[in-house]
């Protein structure tokens, strides 16, 4: 057990590291950085390790030199490759990352569905079983509602799908 009043500075930055190490990682793709930058804050407050990605190539590059993230966070209108595009490679590599759509308009319904139809692909039907199941606690109505959030919103409820999400793999900080 490390004493915090008396570790060095050495001590303690290796243990903030070895404590980020273990943390959950999210993984938050959004062409807005602000928006990156708050979702960042609320999901860090609660525990986990954040990363950005400022498109879907960028995501899709972090994803193959580093690996899944435990969750990922995507817009769907972005430059460079759309949010739907990111989650069909996903699917298409067998990456099963539980996701969450987060959309601001101005998508259109096809390309909303079709973002959907490939996250659901990446959970297991016993997963969104499980899910379904715990919805009501926090105010849900389906698993869509559950995957899908639209700007703008609370961000206390990015923040309850997310633990909500991460409990099912048992990666709650």
């Amino acid at each position: 057990m490390v004493n915090y009043a008396t570790a060095s500075k050495g001590d303690y930055q290796l243990i903030c590291k070895k404590m980020e190490q273990r943390a959950p990682v999210v993984l938050i793709v959004d062409d807005e950085a602000n928006l990156r930058e708050i979702f960042g804050i609320v999901l860090q407050g609660v525990g986990y390790t954040v990363q950005e990605a400022s498109d879907g190539l960028v995501a899709l590059n972090y994803l193959e030199t580093t690996g899944a993230p435990q969750l990922l966070l995507t817009d769907i209108k972005m430059p460079n490759m759309l949010g739907t595009q990111l989650l069909e490679k996903l699917v298409e590599k067998n990456y099963n990352v539980p996701s969450i759509i987060i959309s601001g308009g101005g998508v259109s319904v096809d390309d909303y569905e079709r973002a959907k139809g490939y996250v659901k692909q990446m959970y297991k039907q016993a997963d969104r079983e499980f899910l379904e199941g715990k919805l009501n606690s926090i105010g849900i109505r389906d698993f869509d509602d559950l995957i899908t959030l639209e700007k703008p919103f609370k961000l206390d409820r990015l923040r309850d799908r997310a633990t909500l999400i991460m409990s099912l793999y048992d990666r709650t900080p």
